[in-house]
């Protein structure tokens, strides 16, 4: 007699974001599991729509709500990230519903930034010191997995390095509109390592943790196959773009940036908090009055062109996340090199007319 495989019925929180929905596109093309997208905002569903899944609205935020959105889950990859509210409390209710349901596997994506500003090659026996708000927040989230692995929740931690790929708007999109705007160049503060990841890379090692009885209980780091500076990831970019020979940034112009960087920080808080005061307001203004839309569409991209006081530091930061741990217990090995990622990403980006 044949046994039949049971089919696993895997949610995706975060289902509309930059990795969440790589792992929805991924996910799409295997038959053998009913894929359900987590998705909170309806209208940014369009990337996933055309994908033979189900969807289903997920907030993270609103428990009994949530524990009825995960009725009948076998697997949860959780993707969703934003406010640090959404990021520790969102993850406890995660995990509090995977609990009630006896989900069979949960994976939860934190990153290395629970490392904080530490030097050299670092392995999952670091002890965490986060120094920025994310970090901080991904940390708590950590901590609580690590509560429910006590009452035997299938749960793996991930901590991904620097990921990028198409539909990446900070290491990505970014990066390549201030290479192209002249933003960026560079710099003796610029030689710290660059820890890139390419999406799929991470991808494969979510399903690894997905399938792999090994992982469960356990925490990896995930890089990439390939750690160089800063500055050698901008000169890349820049070569595969065609653009210009990249500005250099002399010791006067980097202490300005620092300045302008410095002054910024404070900015975005206020517009944060002015947001989660007054959103409905501000959205109301946004939508209703053509003038303000450009006065605040301009000011949201100038800020976004502009370099931010903890990019400074990263790009100074001297760490190297090591992957022997998953490498030996999961056999996972990043395939896409710097070049072949970002030809892949270029090639997308003038796809969708960004560049």
């Amino acid at each position: 007699m044949v046994l039949k495989m049971e089919k696993r019925v895997i949610f995706v929180t975060g289902a509309t974001g930059f990795i969440g929905g790589r792992v929805i596109e991924k996910l799409s093309n295997d038959n053998k599991n009913t894929v359900i997208a987590g998705v909170h905002n309806w209208s940014n569903a369009a990337r996933i729509g055309r994908f033979p899944i189900i969807m289903r609205h997920c907030d993270v935020l609103n428990l009994p709500s949530l524990k009825k959105t995960l009725n009948g889950v076998t697997h949860i990859i959780h993707c969703a990230a934003g406010s640090d509210e959404i990021i520790i409390k969102g993850t406890s209710n995660i995990l509090n519903a995977a609990m009630g349901l006896k989900v069979k596997r949960l994976i939860n994506l934190s990153s290395a930034a629970v490392y904080g500003k530490i030097s050299g090659l670092i392995d999952e026996s670091v002890v965490p010191n986060p120094i920025d708000q994310y970090g901080k927040a991904k940390l708590c989230g950590e901590k609580e997995c690590f509560k429910y692995m006590l009452q035997r929740v299938p749960i793996v931690i991930l901590r991904p390095s620097i990921v990028y790929g198409p539909f990446s708007q900070k290491w990505t999109i970014g990066i390549g509109r201030q290479i192209l705007r002249k933003k960026i160049g560079l710099s003796s503060g610029f030689e710290g390592k660059c820890n890139l990841l390419y999406v799929d890379d991470l991808i494969d090692a979510i399903f690894l943790s997905l399938h792999k009885e090994e992982a469960v209980s356990e925490t990896f780091n995930v890089n990439g196959p390939e750690i160089v500076s800063w500055n050698d990831y901008f000169r890349i970019f820049n070569r595969l773009l065609s653009s210009e020979a990249l500005i250099s940034i002399k010791h006067t112009e980097y202490l300005r940036l620092m300045v302008a960087a410095n002054f910024l920080g404070p900015v975005k808080i206020a517009a944060k908090l002015a947001l989660a005061k007054q959103e409905s307001l501000i959205r109301f203004i946004y939508r209703r009055f053509q003038l303000m839309r450009k006065i605040m569409d301009g000011v949201e991209n100038e800020i976004k062109l502009n370099i931010n006081s903890s990019d400074l530091r990263l790009f100074q930061l001297r760490a190297i996340y090591e992957t022997k741990k998953i490498n030996r217990v999961l056999k996972f090995k990043p395939r896409t090199s710097i070049e072949t990622g970002l030809k892949k990403t270029i090639a997308w980006m003038k796809h969708v007319e960004i560049i």
